[in-house]
């Protein structure tokens, strides 16, 4: 009967012991839900963001190599920052937060380019920081294309009687490439997804020399789907060639629109030629 006694003392120790373990385990199960300090998950989430920066190529149907040397800018809440791409193309951010982040991709030979992305790392949800991670890839385009061609024309002088006809008469105007980017940038999808990518040099422009040519470099290629490109000039106005006369007379080029301007398909490493384009006077 002792034998028994102490047999069953020493199970209710155990069962005692055992239940106060289990009341002051403070481990929530896999099940259960974690209970926050004042009952907000006020933890904080830094980023470490990527920019990947790689060619556009009109012949290379697979992802390019990455550019090293660009200098990414990057802005956030105000705050700036810089990094240069390594020998992949890729410039590293650390300590970056969620929401939207703007850049400017530079590198020498090639065109600038301003972009917009949103980082989306999750949502806070512990009471601690976390590291997450977000990337994004910027495409840019070389400056290795050209657009040369004469601008003249045949104008009437509205001098004293009688009209005098000067033919071949070579303008000086401003002749512009303007580039703008297509629906078929590569934007990304997800967490660094582009919403949003321009050139930051839009327009180039160049004076017809004084023989009419014009001839611009380091211009660059379209992209079809990606890059597109058209060409115009700007009304030119001509002093009246007749000694101290103090008249002007106000030109267009012709078949040129200026509102819209002609498409350009500028392949890289290649000159457009324009040929010979006429001046005229605008009449009003």
């Amino acid at each position: 009967m002792k034998r028994f006694s102490h047999y069953l003392s020493s199970l209710l120790i155990i069962a005692a012991f055992g239940f106060y373990s289990c009341s002051d385990d403070e481990t929530p199960a896999s099940n259960t839900t974690i209970t926050y300090e004042n009952n907000v998950p006020d933890g904080t989430i830094n980023v470490n963001y990527t920019v990947q920066v790689v060619p556009g190529n009109l012949f290379d149907e697979e992802r390019a190599a990455g550019l090293a040397n660009a200098t990414v800018i990057l802005t956030q809440n105000n705050e700036t920052t810089t990094a240069v791409t390594d020998q992949a193309g890729i410039a590293n951010f650390e300590g970056m937060k969620n929401g939207t982040v703007s850049g400017t991709v530079i590198l020498d030979g090639f065109i600038n380019a301003d972009f917009t992305a949103v980082i989306d790392a999750g949502p806070i949800n512990t009471d601690v920081e976390q590291i997450a991670y977000s990337s994004s890839t910027v495409t840019i385009f070389q400056r290795n294309a050209g657009v040369d061609g004469r601008i003249w024309g045949d104008y009437i002088f509205l001098g004293v009687d009688p009209p005098t006809i000067t033919s071949e008469f070579t303008t000086r105007t401003s002749v512009y490439v303007v580039y703008a980017v297509e629906e078929d940038y590569p934007m990304g999808e997800g967490n660094g997804k582009l919403t949003n990518v321009t050139m930051e040099y839009t327009t180039f422009k160049q004076e017809t020399a004084s023989d009419g040519v014009v001839d611009m470099i380091e211009l660059p290629g379209t992209i079809e789907g990606v890059l597109s490109a058209s060409f115009f000039m700007e009304d030119n106005v001509i002093p009246d060639p007749t000694p101290g006369s103090n008249k002007v007379f106000l030109f267009n080029i012709q078949p040129i629109d200026n509102s819209q301007g002609i498409p350009l398909n500028l392949i890289p490493g290649s000159t457009y030629h324009l040929g010979d384009l006429q001046a005229f006077q605008k009449v009003d």
